[in-house]
């Protein structure tokens, strides 16, 4: 870690966080577990799919036009939807942002268009209703509504047991608050010794045009700012992304203001073994001038940039290893 001041304090299921303690890395901190004063309480940090299972699923009966669900939807495909596709297979839902809503939201009516909320609203929106002919909504209203009243998940997780305990994760905050890492990307798909030991690459796909580098061995991070051949045109967020340029209704969190602008889509970046040297070069040596900012403190330069072959934006492919 780093030589700098922590705060450390124990979390776990079936606890209360403990009292924060300063600290430095090498110094001995003495922690006390803290339980829970009650079962809501311990829910707090529960994995967000223990709140998730929680929404209520329709019945085999209401399906194959028994009910107002679209005829043509199983019950199957219902689930394959509702639990995996488009968005929600990467996107977690049931932590604390997403079952419980702020009050600027309203009641029920906002809860209902509480996933009108953002400038992916659209894609986010259309599963549900579109294809499932917006029933769902019903289900993510009751379902935040049983979690406003007090329902918790009906079951609990288990503390980690035996060698589980000794699993030590180290995370890295290397993003921006107002975008989001779409993926990671650390070697080739198909050769995974691309890239050994070298700094990890994110694909923040259509938030921003910068793209976030972590070097782990040595706590560092910067960005990469992702050329295109229409720089100088005004237009980003253009066809084919899933982003619109005015949010649907002002999110709780960030009112109107547009923070996705972006005219790459930078979804799944790969590394491969042998890219164009001179590019490599290039890229190197921009890649190590930006690599020098202590983690969470990045500075981007939108105007520095490596010389890369592309055609449209939505074919860019960048060689980031």
């Amino acid at each position: 870690m780093p030589g700098a001041r922590y705060q450390v304090w124990g979390r776990g299921y079936g606890l209360a966080d403990a009292p924060k303690a300063n600290g430095e890395p090498g110094q001995l901190l003495n922690l006390t577990a803290v339980p829970a004063r009650d079962d809501a309480e311990a829910a707090r940090v529960y994995p967000a799919i223990y709140w998730y299972s929680m929404l209520k699923i329709p019945d085999a009966s209401a399906f194959g036009g028994t009910s107002d669900i679209p005829e043509k939807i199983t019950q199957s495909e219902w689930l394959a939807v509702v639990k995996n596709r488009a968005c929600v297979g990467c996107h977690q839902l049931g932590q604390l942002s997403t079952r419980t809503l702020p009050a600027t939201l309203g009641t029920r009516r906002g809860m209902d268009a509480a996933r009108a909320v953002g400038q992916a609203a659209p894609l986010m929106l259309n599963p549900l209703a579109g294809y499932l002919g917006g029933i769902p909504f019903r289900y993510f209203a009751d379902w935040t509504d049983r979690i406003a009243k007090g329902e918790l998940p009906h079951s609990k997780p288990l503390r980690p047991q035996g060698v589980e305990r000794n699993i030590v994760v180290t995370s890295w905050e290397w993003g921006d608050p107002k975008t989001y890492l779409h993926d990671l990307i650390a070697s080739g798909r198909r050769d995974p010794t691309i890239n050994a030991n070298g700094p990890l690459f994110s694909s923040p796909e259509y938030a921003t045009d910068l793209v976030p580098i972590l070097d782990p061995n040595t706590h560092t991070v910067g960005v990469f700012k992702a050329p295109v051949r229409d720089e100088d045109t005004p237009e980003a967020l253009g066809p084919g992304h899933v982003a619109i340029e005015k949010p649907m209704q002002p999110s709780p969190y960030w009112g109107e203001e547009k923070l996705w602008n972006s005219k790459v889509n930078n979804h799944n970046a790969m590394c491969r073994r042998q890219p164009d040297e001179a590019l490599v070069v290039e890229q190197s040596r921009l890649l190590q001038a930006r690599i020098q900012s202590p983690v969470g403190q990045v500075v981007p330069n939108r105007e520095e940039r490596a010389p890369t072959r592309h055609s449209r934006p939505q074919d860019d492919e960048i060689q980031l290893c």
